[in-house]
């Protein structure tokens, strides 16, 4: 029989669904008030609630007190579980992308490479996942500024993708859109305009005219380089960037000390600290936030609400008495003034390609919010998996089993905390498969 925690996180499950992901929130934070900060002493149901409450800061744009939960989760999955247990490596790689997202970049890097380490080991260096996080790992590196290597990293990854599901499948497409992003990024524009000559070619040949990704693919082609982007190693020759089929290794220890349980990698306890539920499939979603460039959540500005601190430790206690914040910085309140009158997106569309999901809605008039994406198996609750900028109004689901059927929704968020959502659309393969 299920207890109070559980019948909660199960109400913060239906109400993610419905789009109202403050409420979930403030029920996964009421629920968690009185945890005890030691993640080590967590159960299961803890463990499982903190994780989504780290979920939904993220989808709401809150990667600094996300953090928090996302390491203290992953610290008790691992005692709970194991190392190698696929909870925990997906909470590994949960806490990488936040630590990533919050600029903390070496120890994001180290984290993937545990989590490569991990997936490999379960299921082969060419493997959906494990493709995933390397390119993450990419991604990762190229922000750190290790551009030679995240470069020769991600067009490896290319050629293992390639080889795997083909040169037009879409989320191979885009992390070769990617690779000319990073080029770009580092001021190899020979190298940038062959790569997006070489996307747009496949893009072409592909993917019909009026697939949503043509769209993504150009508008990723006429941005301008990072800003702040610097190279730390003298960067390759212009027009001289690794092709795939010259790439070297994956860079980096490929079987890492794995980080101590209780640190998130850089001497912190993770009681301070979690990791991301993973919708749908982790090589899905993890891969579409890599090859689009995108982080886990772009944080938002001054329009932020309050959110949860994660619980205190007892080396933040310490840090705190150097002056130094270790933990979760709240964010300042919304504003109340001027509020659009809110209202959810209407007339969602979805369009089923079997391994992907073509989704189009009507964005809101008067709103500013971001948009959020659910999905789910069809009859299972739906869980947010992607944050979109205001005014989006199409969206593409890749990494689909042709053999299930699955709900989307669209919400957008809106001041105060208010996120409303669509009615949901769902595919109608079992039907279709029906004498």
């Amino acid at each position: 029989m299920s207890g109070p925690l559980e019948q909660l996180t199960a109400e913060a499950h239906r109400l993610m669904a419905a789009g109202e992901l403050a409420a979930a929130e403030r029920t996964l934070a009421d629920a968690l008030a009185d945890t005890n900060g030691n993640p080590t002493a967590a159960s299961p149901a803890i463990a499982d609630a903190a994780g989504l409450l780290a979920h939904v800061l993220v989808a709401l744009g809150e990667p600094e007190s996300a953090r928090g939960w996302a390491a203290y989760a992953h610290t008790a999955n691992r005692r709970l579980h194991g190392p190698d247990d696929g909870r925990t490596v997906r909470a590994a790689a949960t806490l990488a992308a936040v630590l990533h997202r919050v600029g903390a970049h070496a120890r994001a890097a180290r984290l993937y490479r545990e989590v490569i380490h991990r997936l490999s080991t379960m299921e082969g260096e060419h493997g959906a996942d494990t493709i995933a996080a390397r390119a993450d790992l990419a991604t990762v590196l190229h922000a750190r500024g290790e551009c030679a290597e995240a470069r020769a990293l991600l067009a490896e990854v290319w050629e293992d993708h390639r080889a795997v599901y083909g040169d037009g499948h879409p989320a191979g497409i885009k992390m070769l859109a990617r690779l000319g992003a990073m080029a770009r990024d580092c001021g190899d524009l020979t190298a940038a305009s062959r790569y997006f000559a070489d996307v747009r070619a496949l893009s072409r040949a592909r993917l019909p005219a009026d697939h949503p990704m043509v769209a993504q693919i150009e508008a990723l082609a006429a941005a301008a380089p990072a800003p702040g982007h610097t190279c730390r190693e003298a960067p390759n020759p212009p027009g001289t960037d690794p092709t795939p089929s010259e790439s070297g290794g994956q860079g980096g220890d490929p079987s890492p000390t794995p980080s101590k349980s209780g640190d998130d990698g850089d001497g912190r306890d993770a009681g301070s600290r979690h990791r991301r539920r993973v919708p749908i499939a982790i090589a899905a979603i993890v891969g579409l936030l890599v090859a689009a460039g995108v982080a886990i959540a772009a944080r938002r500005g001054s329009d932020a609400p309050s959110r949860t601190a994660a619980p205190a430790t007892t080396s933040q206690a310490t840090s705190a008495s150097q002056g130094v914040t270790t933990s979760p910085a709240a964010s300042p309140k919304r504003a109340s003034s001027s509020a659009p009158a809110p209202a959810p997106p209407t007339g969602l569309t979805l369009n089923d390609g079997r391994d992907h999901v073509a989704l189009r809605w009507t964005y809101p008039d008067g709103a500013h919010g971001a948009v959020m994406i659910s999905g789910g198996r069809k009859g299972q609750p739906r869980h947010v998996f992607q944050r979109l900028a205001a005014g989006t109004t199409t969206y593409t689901v890749y990494g689909l089993a042709d053999r299930f059927d699955y709900c989307f929704s669209v919400a957008v968020a809106f001041p105060a905390g208010v996120a409303l959502s669509s009615a949901p659309v769902c595919t109608a393969r079992a039907a279709a498969r029906s004498p």
